[in-house]
């Protein structure tokens, strides 16, 4: 999502992303889930990288639309409209090297989190 995302500030600013309200983002630093899950009591907190793809749409559009639809929303609401169209330009251009059997698909890193609660 990088090249997607420095895709975007080329033409947006993308203070909006990071000053979104909490999210699925907020599971990305395994160091601070660890904390939440042990100060709520949980033990042997483990955090398990993984790479998965992720299809984002049929084609460049499709996904450019997903994305400015979903994870984008913050950044593209209330923008300049023509900034906006030339975000999605870029966002579509870049993807086009992911498309593959009629498929947009992206490498998409997370953790696997386990714990244990005893009560």
């Amino acid at each position: 999502m990088r090249t997607v995302f420095e895709a975007v500030a080329e033409h947006l600013p993308m203070s909006a992303l990071l000053a979104q309200e909490p999210g699925v983002a907020d599971f990305a630093d395994p160091g601070q889930v660890r904390s939440v899950l042990t100060s709520a009591g949980f033990e042997a907190v483990t955090a398990t990288g993984f790479e998965t793809m992720s299809v984002l749409g049929r084609d460049p559009a499709d996904a450019g639309d997903f994305l400015f639809a979903a994870h984008l929303r913050s950044v593209v609401t209330g923008a300049d409209p023509t900034a906006v169209r030339r975000a999605h330009h870029a966002v579509q251009e870049v993807l086009r090297s992911y498309e593959s059997g009629g498929e947009i698909r992206i490498p998409a890193h997370g953790w696997l989190y386990s714990a244990v609660w005893l009560p």
